[in-house]
């Protein structure tokens, strides 16, 4: 699965972020003091989709890992497969 594939499964993820970052903009820019700069408005945002796409990226860097290994069982030892398959993720 490419990059692209990835991000359209999470879409519903990446549609509820801007959603919440469209909120938190609103917040700043119409706060009681005023107090708030476009700057600053910007600074927020931009760190706040930079977390996100290091969360996003990395979501899909340990998902591909595993994907690969998981192949690689699949296509070369048939035999072994059931010895061989990782934990599951999960926290229970």
């Amino acid at each position: 699965m490419s990059f692209l594939h990835y991000l359209d499964e999470k879409r519903y993820f990446l549609i509820f972020f801007a959603g919440m970052l469209s909120f938190v903009a609103l917040m700043m820019f119409v706060s009681p003091e005023g107090t708030y700069h476009a700057g600053d408005i910007a600074y927020t945002l931009f760190g706040c989709a930079l977390l996100a796409a290091v969360y996003v990226t990395g979501g899909y860097f340990r998902w591909r890992s595993r994907g690969k290994m998981l192949q690689e069982l699949v296509n070369n030892r048939w035999d072994e497969l059931p010895a061989a398959l990782p934990e599951p993720y999960n926290i229970a």
